[in-house]
């Protein structure tokens, strides 16, 4: 708009104004057209520049991203090396006791407890995919950590379970938060160290439970691994001051 009025000024003075002011007048505008072309092209420059940037970035993140869930697939097939001794970055896991957000009456805390216990011993020690699908809610919903697939039937859940609630995978030691996002609705925020055919690797899994006629169901469930903190990140909590350490409650 503001060189929208600004052109309409320079025509309203040229046609004002004595011949020699009306050329003086044409050759500003002209420059000032060069100008912005040439600043046009300088702006499409540096963004193509930034484009491409971006798309080697992606593409090492993708390469990298194949890399850790080929990793992974040899962890959870057994066809694993022994020199692969852990992913998921566990450098950073710390466990911890359950901890329980203020709000969170003491027998919904035990009963999310409960059901999650249940979730664990299913996998892990009855590797039974039928009894972990039917823990969750008619409704629920699986992101599972290595599909790429939104799950939210009992027999897509179930199949996923299949695959991953088998012999020699089970949790060792976790880190769990409850708090309450209704009154009958509670989420179950854990990091999770595993033990996949013999291999460490630990994930972030977000429980989200429901009381339904008195009796709890699992809503949904969204597991991922540890990931890489990018070292801007690492600098900036350094500057302020946030220390992680074995307590997850001190920050």
């Amino acid at each position: 708009e503001g060189r929208q009025n600004r052109n309409c000024n320079l025509t309203h003075r040229a046609h004002s104004s004595e011949p020699g002011e009306r050329r003086t007048t044409e050759k500003s505008s002209e420059q000032e057209q060069r100008l912005q072309r040439a600043s046009e092209k300088m702006m499409m420059k540096g963004l193509l520049l930034v484009f491409a940037a971006c798309a080697a970035s992606l593409g090492e993140a993708n390469g990298s991203d194949a890399s850790l869930r080929a990793s992974l697939q040899e962890m959870l097939s057994g066809t694993a090396s022994a020199d692969d001794v852990s992913i998921g970055h566990c450098e950073s896991f710390a466990a911890c006791e359950t901890q329980t957000r203020p709000g969170v009456p003491a027998r919904a805390a035990q009963q999310v407890e409960d059901i999650l216990s249940s979730w664990d011993n299913a996998v892990s020690v009855e590797n039974d995919a039928g009894k972990v699908a039917d823990l969750f809610c008619n409704d629920g919903v699986l992101v599972a950590t290595v599909s790429d697939h939104l799950r939210t039937a009992r027999n897509e859940i179930k199949s996923y379970f299949e695959y991953f609630a088998v012999k020699g995978n089970k949790p060792v030691a976790k880190c769990s938060f409850i708090s309450r996002n209704a009154n009958n609705v509670f989420t179950d925020e854990r990091t999770v160290q595993w033990n996949l055919q013999g291999n460490i690797v630990c994930a972030r899994m977000s429980f989200v439970v429901e009381r339904r006629n008195g009796n709890m169901c699992i809503q949904s469930l969204h597991s991922s691994l540890f990931p890489v903190e990018p070292e801007g990140l690492v600098n900036i909590d350094s500057k302020n001051n946030i220390v992680w350490g074995a307590d997850p409650t001190a920050n």
